[in-house]
């Protein structure tokens, strides 16, 4: 499980009825979104706040619902329903292609630090995609 005091959702991003699905698994009652946009875990609660505290991970809602579902695994792979649903950062993917077997790597680019045309292919392209996590060197 991802250390809940480095990441953050930002609740903006999500509808309703995600939101109602949050507030139920962490028994937090969710409100004035438009001034406390983002969802924090700071001393053991969770709380809402106007900006990133300190350098905290965006998450994205499924992979929040993973930290506390234990989501079905998928085998790491995140669906894509929607643009809330692509990573929040640029990074090293694999994509699962529209109606094919075929896989692909590639650098995935958030809207607002770079390119608009990397996230409309992905969304118009993809079902899926993987982070390419960079191994953990040798410990001997």
């Amino acid at each position: 499980m991802k250390d809940l005091t480095k990441v953050f959702i930002d609740l903006s991003k999500l509808s309703e009825e995600q939101i109602k699905k949050i507030e139920n698994i962490i028994k937090y009652e969710i409100e004035e979104i438009e001034h406390y946009p983002l969802l924090i875990y700071l001393c053991d609660v969770w709380n809402q706040r106007t900006y990133n505290p300190t350098r905290r991970t965006e998450i994205s809602y499924p992979e929040f619902i993973k930290l506390f579902e234990g989501g079905e695994d998928n085998n790491g792979w995140i669906k894509i329903e929607s643009e809330a649903d692509l990573p929040k950062e640029i990074i090293s993917c694999w994509f699962k292609r529209n109606n094919c077997e075929e896989i692909d790597a590639g650098l995935f680019i958030p809207r607002d630090m770079g390119d608009n045309s990397v996230v409309d292919n992905v969304l118009e392209n993809c079902t899926h995609y993987q982070p390419i996590i960079k191994p953990e060197p040798p410990k001997f």
